[in-house]
C-alpha cells in the first residue's frame, strides 16, 4: 500500500469517528478530578485514561513539579548533547534503582526507539517484530530495515513461529531481535514471558527488545513492570517504558543491561543527539512520583488497583460480555468488528455518561475493532458495574442492528488471539421492550439514552430492517427480494440489466437448498434514504463461497483446481460479500449524483 493511500485510509476512518461525535474531542474548560470529565456539557465517567494508579493529582508530584518551575523556569531549551539540568542524573538515577540496571531518561517512549534501536542493531543483525508491537516500534525499525538490516515480523505472540524463525535465520545474521510489548495496548494481554525465556535459554543469538509502557509502573517491585517482573535480568534484554501513563509524568525510559550499552545510546543515539529534553516541571513530577515508587506505599496502591481490574473481570464474564482476553491488566477489550459498528457502541455508551475509546484501524486491522477501556484507582466499583451494565444491553443491540453477530466476530478475529468468549451464543438483542428500565447513571449530570430504535420483520429469521446512521441517514435491510415492493425495486434497477425483481425471485430460488457449499448464497437488498425519504443509494448484496481465483489466470485456475480435486476441496475458497452476484451484469449501484449526503450513503452502504 502507498503511503498516501495509508494515509487517505487512516483520515477517512478519523473523519467517520468527528462525524459519529466519537472522536477528536476538547474537554470543556473547569478542573478534573480524574474520574470524571466534562465534554460538551455532559459528564462522564472517564474510563480512557492510562493514568492507572491515579497518580496526575497526587499533591507530591504537583509540588515536585512546582519546585522545579520554581528553580528552572518553563523549560531549559539545550541538546542534552550540550548539558542538562541536575534533576536528569537524580531522576535517572532512581529509575535505575526501580529497574535494578542503567536508565537513560528519554522524551518520549517513541523517541527512545528512535535513538535505542539504531544505536543497539548492527546492519549484519535481523529484527522479528510481533504482529501487534506498538506502531512507535514499527516506525522506528522502518529506518532500519531502509539501511538494509533485514526486519520481517510473525504472528501475535507465536512463540512456536518465532522458534522457527530463528532457527532459520541463525547461520544468516549474528543477532536476532525480537521485539514485542509487555502488555499489548489494545488488547491488554501479556507477553508469553515463560515461552520467551525458554527461548531466549535455547538460541544465543536471540536478544529482546520489550516495549512495557503500558505495563510499567502499576506492577512489579518499585513498580519496574509486567516485563521487567516476568523476565530475567538478562544481557541480552533490553526494557523500554514510559513515564507519560502509570507513572504520571512525561517522556520515557530505555533500561539496559550494561554501562557501555547505555553509554552507546546516551552519545550514539541520534534522537537523544537531536531533539529536546524533558522539561524542568515534569522532570521535578517524574522525580517525585520515583520516591513514590520507591517508597512503602506504593504496594498498596498497587494492590487497590489490582482488586478494580479483578472486579472487571468479574462483572463482564458475569453478564456474557466477551472480553479479547481474560487478564490481569488495566486495558480490556470488547471485540466489535469495523470502525461503523464501533462507534456506534461508544457512542451509546457515552450518551449513558461513560467515556470509553474506539480501538481500530489503523491500530488494529479494520474488521478486528472493539470497545477499548481502562481501569484506574479514581474509578469506583459501581462505576464498573455500571459500565458493565451498559456494555450488556448496548453491545448485542448495535451487533444486530448492524447486521452481525458474535459468530461474525469469531471469523472476523479467527487468527487475533483473542479469547474463546466470542464463540458463547450472542444473548438475545434487546428491543425498547426488553430494555433495563433504568440504566444507572454513572456521572451526577449523566442520563440514559439508547442510539436507534431497531424494528424487525415478523417470522422466525426477524433481522433488524432499519437503523440510523450517526449522519441522520437511514439504512434499509432485506433478507430476501419478497420483502421488498416489486416496482420500487424495479424503479430502480429494472433497466439496469438482469436485477429486476422477478430475476432475483428466481436467483434466489436457483442459490438455494443446494448441497455444494458455494452453490447457495445468502443476500441482502439496502437502500439509503434522508430525512424526507427520498433514495440516496442502493444496491443489493450476494455473500457466499467464492474462489478466489476467479479472475486469475489459466495456468494459476488449472493448478487451483488440480489441488481443489486432489486434497482440498475449499482451497483457495473464501466467503466473499459481492455487490450484485457473481452471475448478473449491468450497474448494480443506483446513486442520487447531485444528492448532498450522496457520500456518506455509499459509506454506510459500504458498512
Amino acid at each position: 500500500m502507498r503511503i498516501e493511500q495509508l494515509t487517505d485510509m487512516m483520515l477517512q476512518v478519523h473523519q467517520d469517528g468527528h462525524r459519529a461525535r466519537v472522536g477528536m474531542h476538547t474537554l470543556d474548560s473547569g478542573p478534573l478530578d480524574g474520574r470524571s470529565i466534562s465534554i460538551d456539557g455532559q459528564v462522564m465517567v472517564n474510563f480512557s485514561s492510562c493514568g492507572f494508579l491515579g497518580l496526575e493529582f497526587d499533591a507530591r508530584l504537583r509540588q515536585g513539579a512546582i519546585d522545579a518551575l520554581a528553580r528552572y523556569g518553563t523549560q531549559f531549551s539545550c541538546s542534552r548533547s550540550y548539558m542538562s539540568v541536575s534533576l536528569y542524573e537524580e531522576l535517572e538515577s532512581k529509575l535505575s534503582t526501580m529497574m535494578g540496571r542503567p536508565v537513560i531518561a528519554t522524551p518520549s517512549t517513541t523517541l527512545g526507539h528512535f535513538s535505542a534501536l539504531p544505536a543497539l542493531v548492527a546492519s549484519d543483525d535481523a529484527i522479528i517484530l510481533d504482529q501487534h508491537v506498538h506502531a512507535s516500534m514499527q516506525q522506528a525499525t522502518s529506518t532500519l530495515k531502509g539501511a538494509g538490516v533485514h526486519v520481517e515480523t510473525v504472528r501475535h505472540c507465536r512463540m512456536d513461529k518465532l522458534d522457527a524463525r530463528l532457527l532459520a535465520l541463525k547461520n544468516k545474521h549474528r543477532r536476532v531481535w525480537y521485539l514485542a510489548d509487555g502488555v499489548y495496548s489494545m488488547y491488554g494481554s501479556r507477553a508469553p514471558f515463560e515461552a520467551m525465556t525458554e527461548l531466549l535459554a535455547r538460541h544465543e543469538h536471540l536478544h529482546l527488545y520489550v516495549d512495557d509502557a503500558h505495563g510499567f509502573g502499576w506492577t512489579g517491585r518499585y513498580g519496574r513492570g509486567v516485563a521487567a517482573s516476568a523476565l530475567p535480568n538478562s544481557e541480552r534484554i533490553v526494557f523500554a517504558a514510559s513515564l507519560n501513563k502509570s507513572f504520571a509524568a512525561a517522556g520515557g525510559l530505555i533500561a539496559l543491561p550494561s554501562q557501555a550499552w547505555a553509554d552507546r545510546v546516551r552519545q550514539g543515539g541520534r534522537n537523544l543527539t537531536f531533539s529536546g529534553p524533558i522539561q524542568p516541571p515534569m522532570l521535578g513530577a517524574a522525580i517525585a512520583s520515583a520516591d513514590l515508587h520507591l517508597s512503602d506505599e506504593l504496594p498498596t496502591l498497587q494492590a487497590d488497583l489490582a482488586r478494580k481490574i479483578a472486579l472487571t473481570n468479574e462483572v463482564f464474564a458475569a453478564r456474557g460480555i466477551p472480553l479479547a482476553d481474560d487478564n490481569d491488566t488495566p486495558v480490556f477489550f470488547v471485540p466489535t468488528g469495523i470502525p461503523t459498528v464501533v462507534y456506534s457502541l461508544v457512542r451509546a455508551l457515552m450518551l449513558d455518561g461513560f467515556q470509553v475509546s474506539s480501538g481500530i484501524f489503523p491500530a488494529l486491522p479494520m474488521a478486528r475493532g472493539g470497545l477499548r477501556f481502562t481501569v484506574t484507582r479514581h474509578i469506583t466499583e459501581a462505576d464498573i458495574e455500571g459500565l458493565a451494565d451498559r456494555v450488556a444491553y448496548h453491545h448485542p443491540r448495535v451487533l444486530h442492528a448492524h447486521g452481525s453477530s458474535r459468530a461474525h466476530l469469531a471469523r472476523a478475529f479467527k487468527t487475533s488471539g483473542v479469547a474463546a468468549s466470542l464463540q458463547q451464543p450472542q444473548p438475545e438483542a434487546p428491543t425498547p421492550g426488553n430494555a433495563p428500565k433504568e440504566a444507572p447513571k454513572a456521572a451526577p449530570t449523566a442520563g440514559t439514552a439508547t442510539v436507534s430504535a431497531v424494528t424487525s420483520e415478523p417470522g422466525p429469521t426477524a433481522v433488524p430492517d432499519s437503523y440510523e446512521t450517526p449522519t441522520g441517514l437511514r439504512v434499509h435491510v432485506r433478507r430476501s427480494i419478497d420483502a421488498v415492493d416489486p416496482a420500487f425495486w424495479d424503479g430502480m434497477f429494472a433497466a439496469r440489466g438482469p436485477m429486476g425483481h422477478a430475476v432475483q425471485r428466481a436467483m434466489e430460488s436457483s442459490f438455494s437448498g443446494n448441497e455444494g457449499v458455494g452453490q447457495n448464497f445468502e443476500w441482502r437488498y439496502v437502500w439509503v434514504t434522508d430525512a424526507a425519504g427520498e433514495v440516496v443509494a442502493a444496491t443489493y448484496f450476494s455473500i457466499g463461497w467464492i474462489k478466489d481465483d476467479s479472475f486469475a489466470s489459466a495456468e494459476i485456475s488449472t493448478a487451483a483446481e488440480s489441488v481443489r480435486a486432489s486434497e482440498d476441496p475449499m482451497h483457495l475458497v473464501s466467503k466473499s460479500v459481492v455487490s450484485g452476484s457473481p452471475l448478473s451484469l449491468g450497474d448494480h449501484l443506483h446513486l442520487a449524483a447531485e444528492h448532498p449526503a450522496r457520500a456518506d450513503a455509499l459509506r454506510a452502504l459500504v458498512d
